[in-house]
């Protein structure tokens, strides 16, 4: 009988949300906790990634934001290291917006953006507008790293890339719909975009004449 090598046992752990140490540059695979006995980094297995990307993608979950992590302590018996896997995630409390659900209608909402508006009256100290572009693989196979470049482009050309980030993120769960985009801070989304629709989408969400 072979003997085993690690002692696994649960913990518990409180304290201040720092952010996500990424994967390919958008997969989140280790949450950064800061506690009162110091910082932990957290491996965050497959089936929470989703949930926690999109609560990130719609302010629900944000840095400095207080949350509560259980999960597995791995210890090896051979070189004494300590890996924590999270088993699961308590988001705030005092964010009440639910997660974008995944049966919403493909169709942008009708309702009258107010997304330049609101990026005119920010201070160069607060967070820019941004424009979420799916990095996951479905996404990028159907043109959604032509889409990035597009847009990132098409800011430019207007002036605005000061004002408008680009953003990639993890999976939007609407593979079937790629590529995905999601307009912040409004959060309209656009499936299945197309880069001849990218001047449009522009002017419709970040005016020139509202954005001077």
């Amino acid at each position: 009988m072979s003997k085993s090598h690690k002692i696994v046992s649960e913990f518990n752990l409180a304290g201040q949300f720092f952010g996500f140490i990424l994967k390919d540059g958008y997969q989140p695979k280790m949450l950064r906790l800061n506690t009162n006995s110091g910082e932990y980094w957290i491996k965050v297995p497959k089936e929470l990634r989703g949930d926690l990307v999109r609560a990130e993608l719609y302010n629900q979950l944000k840095p400095g934001d207080r949350i509560q992590v259980n999960g597995q302590s791995i210890r090896s018996m051979k070189n004494g290291t300590i890996k924590l896997v999270a088993d699961r995630v308590q988001l705030p409390t005092n964010h009440f917006s639910p997660i974008y659900p995944t049966s919403q209608p493909s169709a942008p909402p009708t309702m009258p953006c107010t997304v330049a508006a609101t990026c005119n009256q920010q201070s160069p100290q607060q967070k820019k507008c941004s424009i979420l572009v799916c990095g996951k693989s479905d996404c990028r196979k159907r043109g959604g790293e032509e889409i990035a470049i597009a847009l990132e482009e098409q800011l430019q050309e207007l002036g605005l890339g000061d004002r408008v980030q680009i953003k990639k993120t993890g999976c939007m769960s609407r593979c079937k719909q790629a590529p995905n985009v999601v307009v912040m801070p409004d959060k309209t989304r656009y499936s299945g975009l197309d880069v001849a629709e990218i001047p449009e989408l522009i002017e419709k969400h970040f005016p020139v004449t509202a954005m001077t």
